[in-house]
């Protein structure tokens, strides 16, 4: 019996620091992955297709959109289609205006770089594709892109 009223005499403390470290790096955790997103512009006339996967980049990428009007890098115009119609041939023939756009923007990379600013050697890009464009047009954007040195395509869709 005397063992009992000893231990209720006992003060019992609770350590908050540690659990308010355990909160601090928790907030800051949870901040961080709140904050990522991805930021796309892209013509009001376009319609991306549907999918079920969810998504995983974060970072600025360079955009490529491919619509019924034509190819546009970064919004500028780089191969217009006449009257929604598409250029035929072969799927190995590379957009030269394009192929021309993706390297100026390579030399002022490359300008910024060596001038002291960040560099920005990515290989990365984002296709944006009406889901009417035939596939055949989107392969001749993703060749050209990948013979400038954008390997690493990610093609842009709704989820559904």
């Amino acid at each position: 019996m005397k063992k009992r009223s000893r231990l209720q005499n006992e003060e019992v403390s609770l350590q908050i620091t540690s659990m308010a470290d355990v909160f601090v790096i928790l907030l800051v955790f949870l901040l961080k992955s709140a904050a990522t997103g991805l930021s796309v512009s892209m013509s009001q006339n376009m319609t991306l297709p549907k999918s079920v996967s969810a998504a995983e980049t974060a970072k600025r990428l360079l955009t490529i959109e491919i619509n019924n009007s034509g190819v546009y890098l970064e919004g500028a115009a780089q191969t217009k289609f006449d009257g929604g119609r598409y250029p035929a041939g072969n799927t190995g023939v590379v957009f030269s205006d394009l192929q021309n756009g993706l390297k100026e923007l390579r030399a002022k990379q490359a300008y910024i770089e060596k001038k002291g600013g960040s560099p920005t050697n990515s290989t990365e890009l984002i296709v944006l594709a009406d889901k009417l464009v035939p596939y055949r047009i989107i392969k001749r954007v993703l060749l050209t892109a990948s013979l400038e040195g954008y390997t690493d395509a990610k093609l842009a869709a709704t989820r559904d």
